[in-house]
């Protein structure tokens, strides 16, 4: 009877699930109310997993546009069938095998994608910054157009690996986008741009601007309207409080020199140095522009007084040991409260305890305390060194607490730009830290 029983329910609630709840309410009615919640409990769990596996997952709205495509919790909630983005090897091919064949065949070479942004180097200049809310310096444009033929001359169709032979190198964030690869954007959701390819720990003053096997490089400025921007960084190995070196001049070009150096990248970084490097002085000519020796020589030359710069003008003792930069006068605090220590223990001690609860408190109150001295414009590099420390820190408990603070600094500062960023990127700074995983 029990056997018969649980058939009849399964095709009432496999049929439909409202009016198979209410039929299997009904026919429940003859056995004792223990055994009822049981069996009602039961079956209605089975049968609720089975539906949530069956039901066809509603359309993604972007189509091929999407760029949640990196978020878990997105690719989990819509479906992407059948969809046929750019550059992804993944995606439904509709070419046919036939077309292919007989292309190849005749030795016709195969299209390039071209950029979708082209327009002038004005009128580029003046998209992206109005998208990406920073500035970008003449450097960065050259060294795209030399990029761009480096693609053309190897027939690459995706710009943004081009330099792929020095190390896996990809160029990503505002490079994917004067590629095209981000397509257009839907209304209300340009803050798309904002956090295109930003790693967790990357602070507003940060921008990725391009990943390889051992890390990422990202332009550093202190302020959203400076192109006096510094190459840095970072090690992919480095997940909480990582460290930011500065690796070069704005020239993204330098990226190729620490490869070169650092990672023994010999060949191919030559080659590739030979095709974007520049000559200092107008007299040179472009067939004696790139000596490896002396160019690798002025390169290690430049990023050591880059870094002792650096050191003389900036303030304060932040562990990713960049410093604070501000226009404010910094006041420093002799003893201030180092916050790297505490935020390693509570976040090392993940049962509640009461010693856990004094610490985070002790933290509470040093924020608490730094705001009070914003609200008076006092000590305004203190509260910036502190939510740093907080983002840096990459630990999701202090989250709430690193977006209140640089908030209030960013806004003492006036810098609305990084204010932006910020609030943008903490809304989905989890779901990036997700995809980014084995990314560089």
């Amino acid at each position: 009877m029990l056997t018969e029983w649980i058939r009849l329910v399964q095709v009432q609630v496999a049929a439909n699930w409202k009016r198979g709840v209410n039929r299997l309410n009904w026919l429940c009615e003859p056995f004792e109310p223990v055994t009822r919640t049981i069996l009602t409990g039961s079956v209605v769990r089975r049968f609720a997993l089975r539906l949530q596996m069956a039901t066809p997952l509603p359309k993604c709205k972007f189509g091929a546009r999407c760029y949640r495509r990196k978020y878990k919790k997105h690719m989990e909630e819509y479906s992407h069938d059948g969809i046929v983005f750019p550059n992804d090897s993944n995606s439904v091919d509709n070419t046919s095998d036939q077309t292919k064949r007989g292309a190849a065949e005749n030795n016709e070479p195969q299209p390039l994608k071209r950029p979708k942004i082209d327009i002038s180097e004005g009128k580029l200049k003046e998209d992206i910054e109005a998208k990406f809310l920073v500035a970008f310096p003449s450097e960065f444009f050259r060294f795209w157009k030399d990029v761009q033929a480096i693609a053309n001359d190897n027939a690459v169709s995706d710009t943004c690996k081009a330099l792929i032979s020095a190390n896996n190198l990809r160029l990503v964030g505002v490079f994917d986008y004067m590629a095209g690869n981000i397509g257009e954007v839907a209304d209300g959701e340009a803050n798309v741009y904002l956090t295109k390819d930003r790693f967790p720990t990357d602070l507003p003053q940060m921008q990725t601007i391009a990943i390889y096997d051992g890390g990422r490089f990202a332009y550093w400025r202190d302020r959203p309207s400076e192109e006096e921007a510094l190459l840095v960084h970072m090690k992919s190995t480095d997940e909480h409080f990582p460290k930011v070196e500065i690796v070069g001049s704005r020239d993204p070009t330098h990226m190729i020199a620490f490869l070169k150096v650092c990672h023994a990248e010999q060949s191919s970084a030559d080659e590739l140095l030979a095709k974007l490097t520049h000559p200092e002085s107008a007299n040179e000519t472009n067939d004696t522009r790139y000596d490896p020796e002396g160019f690798i020589e002025k390169y290690n030359a430049k990023v050591k007084g880059l870094k002792e710069k650096r050191h003389e003008l900036a303030n304060g003792n932040p562990s990713h040991g960049l410093g604070i930069v501000i226009s404010d006068t910094y006041i420093y605090r002799p003893g201030y409260d180092e916050l790297k220590p505490m935020l390693e223990e509570i976040a090392m001690e993940k049962e509640p305890t009461l010693e856990r609860d004094l610490k985070m408190g002790f933290v509470v109150d040093a924020v608490d305390c730094a705001k009070e001295g914003l609200a008076h414009k006092m000590n305004i590099g203190i509260a910036l060194e502190y939510g740093q420390e907080l983002f840096m820190s990459n630990y999701a408990e202090f989250d709430a607490l690193a977006r209140s603070m640089l908030d209030a600094a960013y806004g003492a500062l006036k810098l609305d730009n990084f204010q932006q960023i910020l609030n943008a990127h903490m809304e989905v700074r989890r779901e990036a830290q997700h995809s980014h995983r084995g990314d560089n």
